[in-house]
């Protein structure tokens, strides 16, 4: 399988657009990716980047959490060819949502490259967290910034940040993502406008359930920090989608 992605081009391509010699100290890419490899400029960066951080001799066992999406499943190819000494151990936490198809495909992951995929579960089931603490809505800035407003009976209006601040003043930053005062503007991701039309509809339909981005410190950050610890890692590595 091939993931390509972006603008394409050769691995003599690649080396001639950056400071990375072509010689024997670089064989490996050579070896794994195959002469005519075309792949993106992106995939062979990354290679090299995960090459260096992962056989760095100052870490000794390292942890990959993966979800067996396509995102994860990229990352962990990467991390898999270039690990020379074995010091990548994979895992993979029950969220409570899984389909049985993300758990066939964790098999077959196992039998193509022969090695273990080491299950966990939540620290609290999706849900169980939806259910008894909040659902998520949208994105997690999006579902935390809504869930301080309601811890402080925020009446979904549309007033200058000057006024609301006065009425909650323990609401800070949730009341600047409300009215837009964060650095940035449209473009800033700690602003509402970045979610078009979010606030008006807000408005117009006030929840009437709770909010929280629990989910997943619940389903995944809790347990890769337990994970992290009782394993005695020194590096933790997964993906995320820009």
């Amino acid at each position: 399988m091939k993931f390509v992605f972006g603008e394409q081009m050769t691995i003599d391509d690649f080396l001639g657009k950056t400071s990375i010699p072509r010689n024997d100290s670089n064989k490996w890419l050579i070896d794994i990716l195959g002469e005519d490899y075309h792949g993106s400029e992106i995939i062979l960066d990354s290679f090299v980047k995960a090459n260096s951080i992962i056989n760095d001799p100052k870490y000794k066992k390292i942890m990959c959490s993966i979800s067996a999406g396509r995102d994860s499943c990229v990352m962990m190819d990467i991390l898999y060819k270039v690990d020379r000494d074995k010091k990548v151990d994979y895992i993979w936490f029950d969220t409570g949502l899984e389909f049985q198809c993300m758990k066939d495909h964790l098999k077959y992951l196992e039998q193509r490259y022969g090695i273990e995929i080491k299950r966990f579960k939540a620290v609290k089931p999706i849900p169980w967290t939806c259910r008894n603490i909040g659902q998520p809505f949208i994105s997690k800035r999006v579902s935390e910034m809504m869930a301080r407003l309601q811890k402080h009976n925020f009446k979904w209006e549309d007033r200058p940040y000057e006024e609301l601040i006065k009425e909650y003043p323990n609401c800070q930053e949730a009341l600047k993502w409300w009215c837009n005062q964060w650095e940035g503007g449209t473009h800033s991701s700690f602003n509402i406008i970045r979610n078009i039309y979010l606030k008006e509809f807000i408005i117009s339909n006030p929840p009437w359930f709770n909010i929280s981005n629990k989910c997943c410190t619940n389903a995944k950050k809790a347990v890769a920090h337990l994970c992290y610890k009782s394993g005695g890692y020194d590096l933790s590595a997964y993906g995320v989608r820009n």
